[in-house]
């Protein structure tokens, strides 16, 4: 068994400094509360498992955890109300399949020189659930292993944010057997304040088409199986906030359509988007679609089958203007109109689109349709391409 033994919720260790416990299962169990008066002066090598053993851990006040020159082992941990705060060098092994629940707020501040690691009790992917935040928490030079085991309602990531706030700062996340991040909600908020590695992970992350404009900091991904950014619009939600794509180094799949009203959309240089079945990008309302390239950096719009009508293009309509310079667009124009295309303009309002340097191929319909009355404004530049488009290049009335 343990050397000093305190599991139950209202023991407390009234002192433990400049202790040898050894040739014991474990030096210490105790409940997670009764660590106050525990120091590092004690000597807890040469056992079975040199850890401190915390159980199922439940925080219900404000309190640290220090590293106290072994980890410290953990069957399951929530933070329910109060702050955990994890100073410098402190290791938490999570036991196979134990979960982090953050309802209060959790604080983990390492250093470079000794980061804050969290980890499975064996470096295997998926060994434990990882971190699920629905309140508060601020990470600064942390590492996250071995995560990413599915829960009961099939939420599966190594950092799990939903509804709750977290802003991180030199995080490294690895190994995880299924996401490494993944934002469940609109409501929730990730913030970026410095270098975040994503390392030999399944997949990277999995987030809400509204949450996109959170990925602009410093993100670097690295043998990950699967690097691609996922995007999601349950319900086919309406979007009327400004959203910006960032060349991130990695490719994005969006997996619903869309539908702007009174937003724009800007896609910068060098992003290679690739469309779910039947997506459509819908511009409404006075809404701005961009997507601005360079010669060195050009933007691809695509879907991996590489079949014509594979997704169903852009539409803009409701006095909404469109802009691509060096930019494809290709295997899209789904529908079984004769209008259907890659782009389509709906002129019973003001609409425009402008394009120069640019590609539009291997459409199931046209290239380009303009329907309705004459209130639109296409403007065909410079070094404009169309290939293999199956009606044909442009459609007029």
């Amino acid at each position: 068994g343990a050397g000093v033994k305190a599991l139950d919720k209202n023991a407390k260790i009234v002192k433990l400094d400049g202790t040898v416990v050894t040739d014991c299962d474990s030096p210490v169990a105790v409940d997670i509360h009764g660590l106050d008066n525990v120091t590092r002066r004690n000597d807890f090598t040469q056992n079975r498992d040199d850890w401190i053993d915390i159980g199922k851990a439940t925080v219900t006040s404000d309190m640290t955890l220090d590293d106290l020159g072994v980890p410290y082992v953990v069957t399951d941990m929530t933070v329910r109300v109060g702050n955990l705060r994890i100073n410098e060098g402190a290791v938490l092994q999570f036991r196979e399949g134990a979960d982090f629940l953050i309802d209060g707020s959790l604080t983990a501040i390492g250093s470079e020189d000794k980061p804050v690691l969290l980890t499975g009790t064996l470096q295997e992917p998926g060994h434990w659930k990882g971190l699920l935040v629905r309140g508060k928490a601020n990470f600064k030079h942390i590492g996250i292993y071995y995560g990413g085991l599915s829960r009961s309602d099939s939420s599966e990531a190594s950092l799990l944010v939903d509804g709750g706030e977290v802003d991180v700062d030199n995080v490294v996340i690895v190994e995880s057997a299924s996401y490494a991040i993944k934002i469940a909600s609109i409501s929730s908020k990730l913030e970026i304040n410095g270098m975040v590695l994503l390392s030999n992970n399944k997949n990277t992350i999995h987030l809400p088409f509204s949450q996109l404009k959170q990925l602009k900091g410093d993100i670097e991904f690295d043998n990950n199986v699967n690097s691609t950014i996922t995007i999601t619009n349950p319900s086919i939600a309406s979007i009327n906030a400004d959203i910006d794509i960032y060349d991130l180094g990695v490719s994005y799949l969006l997996i619903d359509s869309i539908i702007l009203t009174g937003a724009s959309l800007t896609v910068h240089a060098g992003v290679e988007l690739f469309l779910g079945n039947a997506v459509e990008l819908k511009f409404n309302l006075s809404s701005k679609f961009r997507a601005i390239g360079t010669i060195n950096s050009p933007i691809v719009f695509t879907h991996d089958s590489r079949i014509r009508g594979a997704w169903n293009g852009v539409t803009l309509l409701g006095n909404s203007s469109g802009r691509m310079e060096y930019a494809t667009l290709e295997f899209a124009g789904n529908g079984q109109t004769s209008t259907s295309a890659t782009v389509n303009m709906d002129c019973n309002t003001n609409v425009s689109f402008y394009l120069e340097h640019s590609t539009i191929q291997d459409s199931a319909g046209w290239g380009i349709s303009v329907s309705g009355n004459e209130m639109c404004d296409l403007t065909v530049g410079e070094n404009v391409v169309f290939a293999r488009n199956g009606r044909g290049d442009i459609s007029v009335p």
